[in-house]
């Protein structure tokens, strides 16, 4: 037995080897990163947590039951992904319903999911710059600080670009920037997946791409170009361009094509080329128009991208459609320059890697919302994701020129620093929807749409006179616009000008004698003037057209109640809310309820 003076040796486990300090300084560098992003990107999006709903988020949020959800369950989640409007969207309209159970219609918890997945995407391209240039640039002490710099610089400019407040501050486009968060993510995961040394983890890796590149698809469809990005990925990064290597990979690259294929026939349908030509029924110009006008729009995108002044941002752009290749005469202009940007980034592969593979990620991702299918002409959410990358290249500037370091590294932050006033000023233009049709008004005068909307959120606040105004503009610029006729009509009416308003929907009824809410706007008119035949007439005119017309429904059932024809008047009752439950709560709306929309 030991004395108590005798000392014993106990043998305890060994504790775990401390980090080595270059591990240490490394993630220093990645939470000091991480950090600045997160409150640089959430200072200059501070002011838009209380914008209200806005255009689109209406007929996605607002006026869409789907999301409305009260509890967690798979039934629920079903519902809201795939019986939204945007059924193609599932894993966006999700995350939605989500903001709907936690928040209901408080736009504050919309906004701050949004900032959010902006920072986390910003932080995405860094770790993703990083990798690219680790695998470009040997290791050493100066290279480990541009590994740091060069990447946060590259994410920095882009995520305080002011061109991205449209994906990040307009609530529904979140579609777009959750799309992009996940296919950034992926492309991050097969990167990490390629350079690790651990079997487990390069096998967590790949199976995280996988995932990502599929919760990218159900955001929003432009993932599609995923495999492809993926592939030029590991040839540009991996293969060092081997011609050899991209001749015996002739099997992946059609399979390739299959899964980037797959999504669009799934979206298209089994007549895809009926599908395509049948997205142009609504709109005012040609796919030739469009595949001619599309070039301009992307040189239009990379001007903006290069001075994003506030006063060139908007929603909608007055970009008139090319009908030749030299109406108007830039159009040539455009597609040449467009093909020799593309040439020099394959020509410059070789030498100047980095920079070829931005350009082509750039070019390459507009190539879905920039081709053959019948969308709007332009939009600036669309560069949300191809511009991810193109931050590198004035980064780059620090290695390009490293005897002037210190300079370039002040003017990039100098950049960084003018786009977050920018980006914060245009912000303040989606503090309320009249600042924000005014702004869309004063940028793109002659466009149908900014009026139209001006005139009806004019009229929605009790400004008739101003309304009134806005809709006359949108008749002159053309006057066989249908819906600032109807909105018009109501305007009147809400003034007590039945007989002017009457004559509005008349006017359209001639051209038009199928257009179901001018035969119920017209009823409603004929019914304050005291002509309830004449009004039941046009309700059932209205239904006749459109059976499912809730609104005709209710406003018959009122008619017919009048004249005393209650059994009728029930069962139009019941229709109406059978087909539009929220009846009650639409009605105060005033637009809504009297032309069925916006």
């Amino acid at each position: 037995m030991a004395s108590d003076n005798q000392l014993t040796e106990i043998d305890s486990p060994a504790s775990p080897e401390p980090l080595p300090s270059d591990c240490k300084r490394r993630i220093l560098l990645h939470c000091l990163a991480a950090a600045i992003l997160s409150v640089t990107v959430f200072a200059v999006y501070s002011n838009t947590l209380h914008s209200p709903f806005l255009f689109d988020d209406r007929t996605n949020i607002l006026e869409n039951p789907a999301v409305r959800i009260t509890s967690l369950t798979f039934e629920n989640f079903f519902t809201a992904g795939f019986k939204s409007p945007a059924m193609n969207r599932p894993v966006a309209n999700i995350s939605l319903a989500l903001n709907y159970y936690f928040h209901g219609y408080d736009v504050f918890g919309y906004h701050l999911v949004n900032i959010l997945i902006h920072i986390l995407a910003a932080i995405c391209i860094y770790f993703l710059a990083q990798n690219i240039l680790e695998i470009q640039i040997k290791s050493g002490n100066e290279q480990e600080t541009h590994s740091f710099l060069i990447p946060l610089l590259a994410a920095l400019i882009w995520a305080v670009h002011p061109i991205h407040t449209q994906s990040v501050t307009y609530i529904v486009q979140r579609m777009n920037s959750l799309a992009a968060l996940f296919y950034i993510l992926s492309v991050l995961l097969y990167s990490k997946a390629r350079v690790t040394d651990s079997k487990t983890f390069g096998t967590l890796f790949f199976c995280g791409s996988v995932l990502a590149g599929f919760l990218a698809l159900g955001s929003k469809e432009i993932a599609a170009s995923l495999p492809l990005f993926l592939f030029l990925y590991e040839w540009f990064f991996f293969k060092n361009l081997n011609r050899r290597w991209i001749k015996r990979q002739l099997p992946a690259i059609i399979f390739i094509l299959l899964c980037s294929a797959i999504p669009a026939l799934l979206f298209l349908g089994g007549q895809p080329v009926d599908n395509i030509l049948s997205t142009y029924a609504q709109r005012d110009f040609t796919i030739t128009n469009r595949l001619l006008t599309e070039p301009r729009v992307i040189l239009y995108y990379l001007n903006l991208l290069i001075l994003p002044l506030p006063s060139r941002l908007s929603l909608i752009h007055d970009l008139p459609v090319s009908s030749s290749l030299l109406t108007p005469p830039p159009t040539l202009f455009a597609i040449l320059t467009l093909t020799g940007i593309a040439a020099a980034a394959i020509y410059k592969a070789k030498t100047h890697r980095i920079f070829a593979f931005c350009l082509l990620w750039f070019l390459g991702n507009l190539l879905i919302e920039s081709s053959v299918l019948g969308l709007e002409i332009i939009f600036e959410h669309r560069t949300y994701l191809p511009s991810m990358l193109l931050g590198l290249l004035p980064a780059l500037l620090i290695l390009k020129f490293p005897r002037h370091k210190p300079l370039a590294i002040s003017m990039l932050l100098i950049l960084a620093i003018v786009f977050s006033i920018w980006t914060y000023q245009r912000n303040f233009v989606w503090k309320d929807a009249v600042t924000f049709w005014k702004d869309c008004v004063v940028k793109a005068p002659s466009s149908l749409r900014a009026h139209n909307n001006l005139g009806l959120v004019l009229a929605d606040e009790g400004n008739f006179s101003e309304a009134e105004k806005h809709f006359s503009e949108a008749l002159k610029i053309a006057p066989g616009y249908v819906d600032a006729r109807l909105s018009l009509g109501v305007v009147l009416k809400r003034q007590g000008r039945y007989s002017d308003a009457a004559a509005q929907y008349r006017n359209l009824l001639i051209n038009d004698p199928y257009n179901a809410r001018a035969h119920n706007n017209l009823g409603i008119i004929l019914k304050i003037q005291g002509n309830l035949d004449q009004a039941v007439y046009h309700y059932k005119e209205a239904l006749r057209i459109s059976p499912a017309y809730a609104f005709a429904h209710h406003n018959l059932a009122n008619a017919l109640k009048i004249q005393g024809n209650l059994q009728e008047a029930a069962y139009h009752h019941a229709r109406a809310a059978r087909l539009d439950p929220e009846l009650a709560r639409a009605r105060g709306s005033l637009l809504k309820t009297e032309t069925g929309r916006e």
